[in-house]
């Protein structure tokens, strides 16, 4: 738990894969969370226990998303763009865009035809599709 927040989140995470974990050796992956100062207690980042750090990012200040604390990108400590998130509705995703491996996936038809209008054509037929964007 973060102890300069009055909000409850877990900063700190030990797994062992075998035996029980001892927390002076054991690899920890860490969370950090904004302060809250503007209203919005959200994750910030993720840290592996090598130390990488994937950094959330919430667009452009006052878009919707940073509005509705939805995750734009995924972004890597080299500042590389891992994952770019497509919404439809408040919350529900409906296309990744990953610029390093160059791979898209999406519930939305390509060409442009029969885009969904709502989450219920996302369900109601399974387009799921992963593919080059070239």
């Amino acid at each position: 738990m973060n102890p300069n927040s009055s909000v409850q989140s877990l900063t700190l995470r030990w797994q062992a894969h075998g035996g029980a974990v001892n927390t002076g050796s054991t690899p920890q992956v860490g969370a950090t969370y904004a302060n809250g100062s503007t209203n919005t207690v959200r994750g910030t980042s993720f840290v592996y226990p090598n130390g990488r750090e994937l950094t959330f990012d919430y667009g452009t200040a006052g878009s919707a998303s940073d509005r509705l604390s939805r995750i734009a990108s995924l972004v890597d400590d080299d500042d590389t763009s891992l994952a770019e998130y497509q919404y439809l509705g408040l919350g529900a995703v409906v296309q990744i865009d990953s610029p390093q491996p160059d791979l898209r996936m999406t519930l939305v038809d390509l060409s442009g035809a029969n885009d969904p209008d709502s989450l219920a054509d996302c369900s109601a037929v399974a387009r799921g599709k992963r593919h080059s964007k070239k």
